[in-house]
């Protein structure tokens, strides 16, 4: 890519704006990363300086030095970015860039913050600098027997042009397509029908050894009755007779469900070559009600398939795959439904659930944006209802004609995995879901979770502005009472990896328990993972928390509650707590057990009466023993008052080897480069050995790059 969005930077710093108004072509948006080596920067900016009268100057100096020296030539007006070649810079130091305009007439217009760049030490190789700019995120997804379409992301500022190569089997690799700088996208045509491929895709940068992205397999499907794929187009585009096929696709996403079987993968679009963007939603019927879901993804109780091994779900060798089609997000949004001057009319409900995953099995749900409709009810509604269901609750009994139902208006979801509460139930627990590359905000209720289910993943989703006035003490993300669907205790049965979750809070009391003060809104959590409700057993099996960034949100960061058998590793938690809740600490373990912690940053605000770190076990109520384990994190922050680790019970190893008031080294806290690492970073190389790390980070780069691992969610080069 020309212009990087989403730069490498081991040392990234977006210029901040100056205190005063920026003057007409003055160059802005800064960014300085080590490319493509440890002795080379590449500088990027922004100038609406007019391109035919301006000419631009990158000029540098050492930290610290008050002169600064021109390192580049005077570029053309359309220029903006700038490489310093190899063995330009010394290894472990440290410089500061600036961009200077330089108008046909007038005075030269400087940058009004210049960026910093601290350069990686010499244990930094090549081999790690080409790894981390190849393409990444290469997806190959067949769209027809015959067509393949390939997508990546693009990591280099300088590439020439991208080549995609193709093989079958081990067979050699060929290039299908040469393609220009800063394209994401090939389609490849001519293929035969029920074939395998592997793709990859080569930057190549002129001047400089290309990189090269791994392989990703793609498999045609067959023709005719052997097809397993299945389409849907809900544009005004779509004028055919709703068959679900290439040429005459499905128009919602519902009907497409209802047709879903194993092995088989819906492609839903949302073309760009119509008028209007598609968003699919809901039609109230004559009685002004929305469905519960926008798409219910379910057996039908009504055909006998109610159960998890019903006609809609998978199989182990053939999963149902509901996903974008490739370039394009299709977007959902929920409708809130409405309140009348009396109060809530049951006539007039909105959606409860964007994409609602229940009593099925092997599901994958991929690519999808899901807006709800937060912004749509105002903070007094918002508390008008939340009292109306304390009341409730705290004044019992309150007849069922005259009590306030939760309404879709406070308590909308945006993809939901699970089951309800009723014996029957929690014996049909949806399993194996995937649940992933999903956008979700903008929910009164929860982003992505799921209830009483077992084999979930959610990995490289966002969800944010999300829970704020649902009644039920939600999290943006999370599971709620995991079961059991086998006796594996062993494997990693529940996994969050690579999700970033921000900016979400929960601003109400939950309405099942007389507190008087919300006890959540964290941006993950595992919820009562050992209860017994339904007679089923405690979940035994172990939860994954690994890769992920969570920041701004208004509870804990991370908050496992009355559970157990969890690892979180390789996380980066930076100042949730950002309102007053019943609770505290970025990384919380409450009433639970087995729970282990190693290799996070932990960032903690200053502002709040919190401890970074707050292990709560009472004694009665936790008999068996807490088991847990809290080692070799970075902490930093929190109230200077209070300890960064709390503990309110003897546990046992709880706290060795961590590194308390250290400041991770983040090269900014803003932007497409939040919380990446500085290359002096104390983090960097630094991850204790005992815990294997990811092979890609929260960006999908590669790790761990350098000597060792570094610690937290992101590696630095």
């Amino acid at each position: 890519m020309t212009h990087p969005t989403q730069p490498l930077a081991v040392a990234l710093l977006l210029a901040a704006a100056s205190g005063s108004a920026l003057c007409a072509g003055e160059p802005t948006q800064l960014a300085v990363q080590s490319y493509p080596s440890a002795t080379s920067a590449w500088i990027s900016w922004s100038s609406d300086a007019p391109v035919a009268t301006t000419q631009f100057r990158v000029d540098r100096r050492t930290l610290g030095n008050p002169n600064w020296f021109p390192v580049s030539g005077n570029l053309p007006g359309s220029t903006r970015g700038f490489g310093q070649g190899p063995q330009s810079l010394q290894t472990s130091s440290a410089y500061e860039f600036r961009v200077v305009a330089l108008p046909a007439s007038g005075p030269a217009l400087i940058s009004p913050t210049p960026v910093v760049l601290y350069t990686p030490s010499a244990a930094a190789t090549q081999a790690d600098f080409d790894a981390a700019a190849a393409p990444r995120r290469v997806d190959a997804q067949a769209v027809s027997p015959t067509e393949v379409i390939v997508t990546w992301t693009d990591q280099t500022p300088d590439e020439t042009h991208f080549k995609v190569e193709r093989r079958q089997g081990n067979g050699i690799w060929s290039a299908v397509a040469t393609l220009p700088a800063d394209t994401a996208l090939y389609k490849d045509t001519g293929l035969s029908p029920a074939s395998s491929y592997e793709y990859r895709v080569v930057a190549e940068r002129n001047g400089q050894q290309s990189v090269t992205s791994a392989g990703r397999l793609a498999a045609t499907p067959g023709t005719g009755t052997a097809n397993t794929l299945r389409y849907v187009d809900g544009s005004a585009c779509n004028t055919g007779t709703n068959s679900g096929t290439q040429t005459d696709p499905w128009k919602t996403i519902q009907t497409a469900a209802t047709s879903m079987r194993a092995g088989l993968t819906l492609l839903v679009r949302n073309r760009a070559d119509c008028a209007t963007p598609t968003v699919y939603k809901t039609t109230p019927n004559a009685a002004g009600k929305h469905s519960f879901a926008i798409v219910d993804i379910s057996n039908d109780a009504s055909s006998g398939q109610f159960a998890t091994g019903g006609s809609r779900s998978g199989t182990p060798t053939a999963w149902v795959t509901y996903r974008n089609y490739p370039g394009e997000r299709p977007k959902l949004r929920t409708a809130r439904g409405g309140l009348t001057s009396g109060g809530y009319s049951t006539s007039d409900s909105g959606n409860f659930v964007g994409i609602s995953v229940r009593n099925v099995s092997y599901v994958v749900i991929d690519g999808f944006e899901v807006e709800g409709h937060l912004n749509d009810v105002t903070l007094a509604e918002a508390t008008a209802l939340n009292d109306k269901f304390k009341a409730d609750f705290l004044n019992p009994p309150v007849p069922p004609a005259v009590k306030t139902p939760i309404t879709p208006v406070v308590d909308a979801n945006g993809i939901a995995v699970g089951t309800g509460v009723t014996s029957a139930q929690m014996n049909q627990i949806p399993h194996h879901i995937v649940v992933r590359n999903n956008l979700v905000y903008n929910m009164p209720g929860y982003a992505i979770g799921g209830q009483h289910a077992d084999w979930l993943t959610f990995e490289n989703n966002r969800a944010r502005n999300s829970a704020w006035y649902t009644p039920y003490g939600s999290s943006p993300m999370g599971v709620l009472m995991a079961k059991d669907v086998d006796t594996n205790t062993t494997a990693y049965k529940i996994i969050f990896r690579g999700n970033q979750i921000s900016d979400s809070g929960n601003l109400f009391p939950c309405n099942c328990y007389s507190y008087i003060q919300p006890t959540d809104g964290n941006g993950l959590i595992l919820d009562l993972f050992r209860s017994t409700e339904g007679g089923l057993p405690a979940y035994a099996g172990r939860s994954l928390i690994t890769n992920n960034l969570i920041h701004n949100n208004g509870g804990r960061g991370i908050h496992i509650f009355k559970s157990q058998n969890a690892d979180i590793v390789f996380n980066t938690l930076v100042r949730n707590n950002t309102i007053a809740i019943t609770g505290d600490g970025e990384l919380s373990s409450q009433l639970s057990r087995n729970v282990r912690a190693y290799n996070n940053i932990v960032v903690a605000r200053t502002d709040r009466p919190t401890h970074v770190i707050s292990f709560v076990n009472a004694a009665a109520k936790l008999a068996d023993g807490a088991s847990i384990d809290f080692n070799h994190n970075i902490i930093f922050g929190g109230n200077p008052a209070a300890p960064q680790i709390a503990i309110t019970a003897t546990q046992g190893g709880l706290r060795t080897n961590n590194r308390l008031n250290l400041d991770p080294g983040f090269s900014t806290n803003s932007g497409t480069g939040a919380f990446r690492l500085r290359a002096n970073s104390p983090a960097v190389n630094s991850a204790w050995s005992g815990v294997t790390p990811p092979t890609r980070d929260f960006f999908s780069a590669p790790r761990p790059r350098g000597s060792a691992a570094d610690v937290g969610a992101v590696e630095s080069f």
